[in-house]
């Protein structure tokens, strides 16, 4: 008998605040605000029967973010307010306050060095994690003694007690935890119970309408198939469409970016709790080549929210996913321009 596992995409690196279900499963429809319809004020969402209607926010006033809702209601334009949060060892600071260690040295976040003591992990220096109270070396890959993958060098996390290279193991290699059917160490990040799978792509073509998850469906490995999400979009038909899966090819340019994040020098210095942070990858990594990392990656965390929708769409509910596209579109200009220029000097020389 064949089994099936639901691969959840929800990991932490792939992660998404807003669900756009309404009552029941039943998904609400998203469309631009036609040119008859009025709206009151600073609005820049009005829900009518069915249908979230938007006007995205000028990007010449102060007030020009739009706070997306997926309950009945409206919504008015207003000035986002920016979580004031810690920064943490290897990250820019001003002043000791904005720092978790309280310690701001020339311009970034300085921690506890290798031998002093420490209350966690998160006061340690880059290359260091706490350990009995004291900053110790972390554990290099095959090194023993691990207990999460915190213990281990940045590129590597914990398995059975060993630090093993994350996108290391192939399908079939027995983990000792797998939440969400996701684990790093995996080469295809999917797995299920203690196992690893490999890079299963959807059965279907995409993008794949659906009303449930087994519709979700993938092709087979040996008796195991895998389903992934059935969720709704931010769309004008109310639409529900499938996550993608591991073997789709936008999967893998996310896994190919993660793997050179895996392998750059600049994961090593980072705060081993920060290893795969947003604030990490852009401080020590190039920018081309993060903005290409979280584009592929906002793309496949988002990829039912952005189907068969409109940029008013997109600049409201999913701003995080189009602020990463213009920026690797951006990029990916800049180079062929680049290109071309290069190629008219050799030219004429």
């Amino acid at each position: 008998m064949s089994r099936t596992v639901l691969l959840f995409l929800l990991s932490s690196s792939l992660a998404f605040d807003i669900q756009p279900e309404g009552p029941s499963q039943i998904c609400y429809k998203y469309s631009c605000k036609p040119d008859s319809m009025q709206f009151g004020g600073k609005d820049c969402i009005s829900f009518n029967q069915d249908t979230f209607y938007l006007k995205p926010c000028s990007l010449t006033d102060s007030d020009y973010y739009c706070p997306p809702i997926t309950s009945p209601g409206n919504s008015a334009c207003t000035n986002p307010r920016i979580p004031v949060t810690k920064a943490y060892v290897g990250e820019p600071c001003s002043y000791d306050e904005m720092c978790y260690t309280n310690n701001c040295k020339n311009y970034f976040c300085y921690g506890v060095d290798e031998g002093a003591s420490c209350a966690d992990s998160s006061e340690c220096n880059a290359g260091l994690y706490c350990k009995s109270n004291v900053c110790r070396s972390q554990i290099p890959p095959g090194g023993l003694g691990c207990k999460s993958d915190y213990d281990c060098v940045n590129s590597a996390g914990c398995n059975f007690g060993t630090c093993i290279l994350y996108l290391n193991l192939k399908e079939g290699s027995v983990l000792d935890s797998c939440p969400n059917n996701y684990n790093r160490l995996c080469a295809s990040t999917s797995c299920t119970g203690t196992m690893c799978l490999p890079a299963l792509t959807s059965s279907i073509s995409k993008p794949r309408t659906c009303s449930n998850d087994e519709n979700c469906s993938s092709n087979s490995w040996k008796d195991f198939s895998i389903n992934s999400k059935c969720r709704c979009g931010f769309n004008p038909s109310g639409q529900k469409y499938c996550d993608l899966l591991p073997g789709d090819t936008e999967y893998q340019m996310y896994l190919q970016n993660l793997k050179a994040w895996i392998t750059s020098p600049g994961i090593l210095k980072c705060n081993t709790f920060r290893r795969f942070s947003d604030e990490c990858m852009w401080q020590f990594w190039d920018i081309p080549t993060y903005d290409e990392y979280q584009y592929y990656a906002m793309f496949v965390a988002n990829y039912p929210l952005i189907q068969n929708n409109d940029d008013c769409i997109l600049k409201i509910y999913t701003v995080d996913y189009y602020n990463s596209k213009q920026l690797y579109d951006h990029d990916e200009s800049g180079y062929m321009l680049n290109m071309v220029l290069a190629s008219l000097l050799i030219y004429l020389l």
